[in-house]
């Protein structure tokens, strides 16, 4: 059984349009279980965890992610061989998901196998961006590391599928930090229209912000669309778990 972490509903909606709600389990066909736990660390370890007790056999993380260095683009699919942690043990996807996956989605989309880092926050300026990748990784995200390391305390396969929003030279504009709920990234329309009025140039920010994200998750459509749901995790693993199982 395949658990799919991701943070937002609108990232989910990309495998399940039913997916509409933070913190509720959607069964995909009989195999796959997606959960969309909410934004930052504490949500995504909540997330995991609850589809290990739903029965999941192995674990994916899924969603955006922020890119460090300028061959990422906005759009450009990370599928890392590790995640990384500054303060804390570095985690690998499970070597043949990895390259099931790979080999599917290599020539049809601009996929990156680098780094993906551990953020404890928004990263919201370029200097913090640099200042990430110093560390050798390509992307950063709250919750990939996380996922990762419930993972590996339950001793199951880990892989991440995440699509690159902001780029490495953009900043996160000020009204996105102060208009969109922090655990379940639903917009708060008044705030946002209080604070476009008083700083009107915030929406050209606002609008690159939503192109770059609409890249993200077309490119998540386009890899789930090539892949399959139910062929994200490879025969091999799915007859391993049964085994182990059993």
């Amino acid at each position: 059984m395949l658990g799919i972490v991701t943070a937002l509903p609108i990232e989910g909606r990309s495998l399940s349009r039913r997916c509409r709600k933070t913190k509720k389990i959607i069964r995909l066909g009989n195999n796959v279980l997606l959960y969309a736990g909410g934004i930052g660390a504490d949500a995504a370890n909540t997330a995991a965890l609850r589809l290990l007790d739903s029965g999941a056999t192995a674990i994916m993380s899924y969603g955006s992610a922020a890119g460090l260095v300028q061959q990422v683009r906005p759009g450009t699919v990370i599928l890392p061989k590790c995640v990384m942690h500054i303060q804390n043990t570095t985690h690998h996807a499970d070597p043949v998901w990895h390259q099931h996956i790979h080999a599917q989605l290599n020539d049809k989309l601009n996929v990156h196998a680098g780094t993906i880092l551990h953020a404890q926050d928004y990263i919201k300026t370029v200097a913090d961006k640099r200042s990430y990748a110093m560390h050798g990784a390509v992307a950063a995200d709250m919750e990939t590391w996380v996922v990762a390391n419930v993972a590996s305390q339950a001793n199951i396969p880990f892989l991440a599928l995440r699509a690159v929003a902001d780029a490495a030279d953009m900043h996160l504009p000020v009204i996105a930090m102060h208009s969109i709920e922090q655990h379940t990234g639903r917009i708060k329309v008044l705030k946002m229209l209080r604070r476009l009025a008083r700083n009107p140039r915030e929406l050209y920010q606002l609008y690159q912000m939503y192109q770059c994200f609409s890249a993200a998750k077309s490119s998540l459509r386009q890899a789930i669309k090539t892949t399959g749901v139910q062929q994200l995790l490879p025969q091999e693993l799915t007859t391993e778990a049964v085994l182990i199982t059993s």
